[in-house]
């Protein structure tokens, strides 16, 4: 049997109906579309609850040292009333715009914070996707193979990055659980598949976009479009509840309507 088919017998097996989940990032932690997210999940017979502290633009150094600043959900409020009064199943984490040792202090910072309440949680670790360049142009398999140089150089969104930050914070905290959500792999195999198919996005107005390449999903340099949105939340989905995508119940997808043509 290959390692698909044994991974998702082993979701099946531990898979949640319900997650409280609590997110933390910036706009990139809500293209997740946490409302769409939680129609998504029922539908599919999955109860999502879900609390956030989101300022856009913000790394998590800058949302850790702005304790009470950003969007959040109520009752839960900001991280430290969110972790001291309420227990989570999940807490999402979004790197942005630092290096591996920012990244690595905050991550620790915000573990610690859960640790009382909230000791079992799953550390869920988002790995976004590269930027477009400078001139709106984006080859993503060659921008996510970079090598991590720890300069500011766009390579602390590349795959190699993400892998480096993972390994740095399981073995500095090695008795809590931490996983890497592969949302910048996923665009890759998007990427792939685009470039051999057509996905395409009916709108209320009849016309239709079929785009060519995981750039096409683009809206700017760095945020997605609804199509985009639902590949993150269909990715987040899937990890949060540990089954498989088929298992979406999608007749009524609060993300869009979406088809393929050949």
């Amino acid at each position: 049997m290959g390692v698909l088919p044994l991974l998702l017998i082993a979701f099946a097996a531990r898979a949640p109906s319900q997650a409280r989940v609590y997110h933390i990032g910036n706009s990139v932690t809500d293209t997740i579309g946490f409302a769409n997210l939680k129609r998504m999940s029922k539908d599919s017979g999955k109860d999502y609850t879900y609390g956030r502290q989101v300022i856009p633009g913000a790394p998590l150094e800058w949302l850790w040292q702005h304790p009470q600043d950003g969007f959040t959900e109520q009752p839960f409020g900001y991280p430290k009333k969110a972790f001291t009064d309420f227990t989570w199943d999940v807490i999402t984490l979004q790197p942005f715009d630092r290096q591996l040792d920012s990244d690595l202090e905050m991550i620790k910072n915000y573990v610690e914070l859960s640790q009382a309440k909230s000791p079992n949680a799953r550390i869920l670790i988002y790995q976004r996707w590269p930027r477009k360049g400078k001139d709106g142009a984006l080859d993503y398999p060659s921008a996510w193979m970079r090598k991590y140089t720890g300069g500011w150089d766009g390579t602390n969104e590349t795959r190699d990055y993400f892998a480096k930050l993972f390994s740095a914070v399981t073995k500095a905290l090695p008795k809590r659980k931490f996983e890497l959500v592969p949302v910048g792999e996923v665009f890759l195999a998007l990427d792939r598949e685009l470039k051999k198919s057509r996905l395409v996005s009916n709108s209320p107005t009849g016309k239709s976009t079929g785009p060519k390449a995981i750039g096409d999903l683009y809206i700017d340099g760095i945020h997605q479009s609804p199509l985009g949105s639902f590949a993150v939340g269909v990715t987040f989905y899937t990890w949060i509840f540990q089954v498989s995508p088929k298992t979406l119940k999608l007749d009524h997808n609060p993300y869009g309507q979406f088809t393929v043509e050949a």
